[in-house]
C-alpha cells in the first residue's frame, strides 16, 4: 500500500496567494514546530508588509512574540522583536516591546537610557537606523575598531563616555575626533576583535 504524503505550501506561498485562512492557521502550527522555520514565516510577514497589510502582518508577529516568552531568553526575545519590527512596518506596539526587552537586557549599562533617546527608538527616527545606532554603540568598549562606511578607513575607540554618551575615536595618522551614538552609527560600522583590517591603525603600510 502506498502512503502518499501532503505537502504543504511554504507560508511564503500563502502571504503571496493572500490565503490568509490557511496562512494563519499554519502560523500557529509553525510556531510550534520543533524546528521552526524562521526564515520562512519573516519573509511571509514582509510580504504581507509590502501587499499594504502590515496590521494583519503585526497580528501575526504579535502571536509569535506571545508565545516565545515563554520560551526564550530575553537577549533571544530581543532579537526576535528587532527581527519583526523590521518586517511588520514601524509598529508602535513593537517599538514598546523592544524598549522593554533593551531595558531588560542591558539594564547594567548607564548609558543605556540616553542612548535610546540619541538613537530615536522612542520615536522620530525609523526603527532600522535607532536599532543599528544602538547595536553598534552599545557593543563598543574602549579597543574596539571601526571601519567606515565611504572610504574603509578603520579607526579605533580610545575612550567612552557613558553621560553623552559620546566615543572618541583614533583614526590612522594619530588624528583624534569626538562622535555622538548617531553619527558614529551613520558613517561606520563596527568590525570583529579578529579581523585583519584593524591591523591598518597599528601598522604603517609600507611605500
Amino acid at each position: 500500500r502506498v502512503i502518499m504524503s501532503i505537502v504543504q505550501p511554504r507560508l511564503t506561498e500563502l502571504a503571496k496567494r493572500a490565503d490568509f485562512r490557511n496562512l494563519e492557521d499554519r502560523w500557529l502550527a509553525a510556531i510550534e514546530e520543533k524546528d521552526i522555520q524562521r526564515e520562512d514565516m519573516l519573509e511571509a510577514l514582509s510580504i504581507l508588509t509590502k501587499d499594504g497589510r502590515a496590521e494583519r502582518a503585526a497580528a501575526l508577529g504579535w502571536t509569535w512574540l506571545e508565545i516565545a516568552r515563554e520560551r526564550l531568553k530575553p537577549e533571544d526575545l530581543l532579537r526576535l522583536s528587532r527581527e519583526l519590527i523590521l518586517r511588520c512596518g514601524d509598529n508602535e506596539d513593537m517599538r514598546k516591546e523592544i524598549l522593554r526587552l533593551y531595558g531588560e537586557v542591558f539594564r547594567d549599562r548607564p548609558e543605556l537610557d540616553r542612548l535610546i533617546e540619541a538613537s530615536g527608538l522612542r520615536g522620530g527616527k525609523s526603527p532600522r537606523r535607532a536599532m543599528r545606532t544602538l547595536e553598534i554603540c552599545l557593543g563598543l568598549q574602549v579597543g574596539s575598531h571601526l571601519i567606515a562606511r565611504s572610504d574603509e578607513h578603520i579607526a579605533e575607540v580610545t575612550a567612552v563616555d557613558p553621560e553623552g554618551p559620546e566615543y572618541t575615536i583614533r583614526k590612522k595618522g594619530g588624528r583624534i575626533e569626538t562622535l555622538d551614538p548617531d553619527t558614529l552609527a551613520l558613517n561606520y560600522d563596527a568590525i570583529a576583535a579578529n579581523d585583519f583590517r584593524r591591523m591598518q591603525i597599528q601598522i604603517p603600510r609600507r611605500r
